[in-house]
C-alpha cells in the first residue's frame, strides 16, 4: 500500500488518524471523527498516538510507519 492510497486527517495534539478514503465505511469514519469520542481520546492520550480507523491491511502499514517514528498504534476495526 502506497502513502496515497490513505488519507491522513488534521492532527489533534497527539493523535493522528489514518483511514482509506476507499472505503465503504467512509460516512461512518466521519461521524466517528467528529463525535465526542475523539475529545475523549485528545484529553486521555498524551503520547504521540496513531490511530487506525480501518482493517488489518491499513492497520499493518500504519504499524510499519508507527514503529519508525517511534508511535504507539490504536486499531479500531470498522
Amino acid at each position: 500500500m502506497s502513502h496515497h492510497e490513505f488519507v491522513t486527517s488534521t492532527q489533534c495534539n497527539q493523535l493522528t488518524f489514518f483511514y482509506d478514503e476507499r472505503t465503504r465505511k467512509l460516512s461512518e469514519i466521519q461521524e466517528f471523527l467528529d463525535s465526542s469520542v475523539i475529545e475523549k481520546l485528545r484529553h486521555s492520550i498524551h503520547e504521540r498516538t496513531y490511530v487506525v480507523l480501518g482493517g488489518d491491511g491499513l492497520f499493518v502499514h500504519v504499524a510499519k510507519l508507527a514503529h519508525q517514528d517511534e508511535a504507539n498504534i490504536l486499531g479500531i476495526n470498522f
